[in-house]
Formats: C-alpha cells, structure tokens, sequence
C-alpha cells in the first residue's frame, strides 16, 4: 500500500476538483515512495496551491524497516495530505506494526465512533488484501461524512500475486452508485 509518484499525479489533478480539506482517514500506514522535496515539486507543476506544513512537522516516512534503505528519505501520508489541506491525518490498519493512530479490521463492522467521521477516505492498495471486501466498502460508506470524498487506487488486472483480489472499476462504480455517491 502506498503513493507511488503517479498516484501523485492523479492527486494533484484530483484536488483541483475537490480539495483535501478536514479529517482524513488512510487505510493502513500509506506510503509515499518520494521525497517531500519532490511531493511539493510535482503539485507545484501541476498548479496545486500547497497549504504550509505546521512547524516541527514530522515528514519522515513511518514505515518501519525503511530506516536503512534507499527509501529512508521519502516523506509519509500525512505530510502529503496536510500539503494539500487536512487539517488531521489517522491511519487505521488491523495491526500495530505500523504505528498506525486506530487499530481497526476492515473485515468487520466499524464501532458507531466512526460513524460521519471523516471528510476524506483514502485507500491506495489496502482493501485487496481484505478478505471481506464487501464490508470494507460498507465501513468506507459508514465512515464517510456526507459530501465527504474517497479517494482510491486499487490493482485491477495482472498484478499477480498481489493481495488477495484484482479489483473491478464496476465493482466500486456499482457500489457507490447503489449508495448515492456522484462525481466519480
């Protein structure tokens, strides 16, 4: 799971329509394989005006074990998403490993707390790895303030041995039209 430099690309287009704004959730600890340095240079070219990180911000990557690799200096999902507007950034995932602010199944109805929580949901390449995906699409729905926007990037076809599903555009064009989103 993770923001690769086209999915960069695709947010920056994306936030000229509807811009990051408020509470965002990621599924799983997202993240970046890019620098801050070249987050900002691609939003910059694409016309995107960047809202200023907080002082002291952290911009280092959160995934553990990327300490002493070629990827120790990319930025994380919040830096990102704060770049574009958030106001705050929690990442949920089943496990801890990550550090992630909500522990949370996918796989299992969300509890009532996070129900209309979240202006923004942001899933690049989490949800494959669900086994129930259909309630994972449910929690997205529940999670999701009205007028709220997701964002999400999934393997579709011939990403072998990723995850455990490829998944359909109609498959989500379907759901979210059967649940009364528009604008997709």
């Amino acid at each position: 799971m993770g923001i690769l430099t086209r999915n960069l690309y695709l947010l920056a287009i994306e936030q000229k329509k509807y811009p990051i704004k408020g509470d965002v959730l990621t599924f799983g600890q997202q993240s970046v394989h890019a620098t801050l340095g070249e987050v900002k240079r691609i939003f910059e070219k694409e016309g995107v005006i960047l809202k200023k990180l907080p002082e002291n911000f952290d911009t280092k990557n959160k995934i553990p074990g990327w300490e002493k690799t070629g990827y120790q200096n990319y930025t994380n999902c919040q830096a990102v998403m704060r770049l574009l507007g958030a106001e705050n950034v929690f990442a949920a995932d089943i496990s801890g490993y990550e550090n992630p602010d909500i522990l949370m199944d996918f796989n299992a109805p969300v509890g009532k707390q996070y129900y209309n929580k979240f202006n923004v949901i942001l899933d690049i390449g989490t949800i494959e790895h669900v086994f129930n995906i259909p309630q994972a699409l449910e929690n997205i729905t529940l999670m999701l303030k009205p007028g709220g926007t997701v964002i999400l990037g999934y393997p579709v076809a011939g990403t072998i041995n990723h995850g455990f599903y490829q998944i359909c555009p109609t498959l989500l064009y379907d759901y979210f039209s059967a649940n009364g989103f528009e604008n997709f």
